[in-house]
């Protein structure tokens, strides 16, 4: 388990209560091949392959909707209260997932104005569009810009001494060069 992801995904749900947003979705597919910037914050260095769906509502729930094969990598974040496999589609597990916690804002990352907000692709978003079709939450669907501005701008604990550690190693490494530099001495 990763301390970050764990503290992360803790204060992502403070955040969404913050900014009177109900539910985040992180909705992404083969992100090895180009994920969501905001996943290493809240899933770690782990890849997702199927069709994935990351929810973290207001009310504290945290879930991963994910492929079967894997389910066990998503347990292991120790970030999730709830994985749920799937087999042949993602669609019936997300809707009752959305039935039974009925958010009136949905946020997913996309962004006009963040990079690092923008995850969803234009493709995970047609067809999410197309997963909720017919249905309420389609209309729901807001940018979550706003709570992962926040989520990257505000360190946890660990993040903080991870930063403390960073800065003591550069100062340590200039102070090192300092001594050994003479008047006279080239790059080489």
């Amino acid at each position: 388990m990763n301390p970050i992801v764990m503290e992360k995904t803790n204060q992502a749900i403070e955040i969404l209560k913050e900014k009177e947003m109900d539910l985040w979705l992180i909705f992404v597919r083969e992100t090895s091949a180009g994920g969501d910037p905001i996943l290493p914050l809240i899933y770690g260095d782990t890849n997702l392959t199927w069709q994935s769906a990351l929810l973290f509502s207001a009310s504290g729930e945290k879930i991963a909707i994910v492929g079967q094969f894997e389910v066990e990598t998503a347990r292991n974040t120790g970030a999730f209260d709830k994985v749920i496999p799937y087999d042949e589609s993602i669609q019936p597990m997300l809707m009752q997932e959305l039935e039974r916690l009925n958010p009136q804002s949905i946020g997913v990352d996309m962004s006009q104005n963040d990079v690092l907000a923008d995850g969803m692709t234009h493709g995970m978003y047609l067809n999410l569009m197309m997963i909720l079709e017919g249905t309420p939450y389609a209309g729901r669907i807001i940018s979550a810009e706003k709570v992962i501005a926040a989520l990257r701008g505000r360190k946890t604990k660990t993040e903080i001494q991870r930063i403390k550690t960073a800065i003591s190693s550069t100062m340590e490494i200039y102070q090192q060069a300092f001594y050994q530099l003479k008047t006279g001495m080239t790059e080489i």
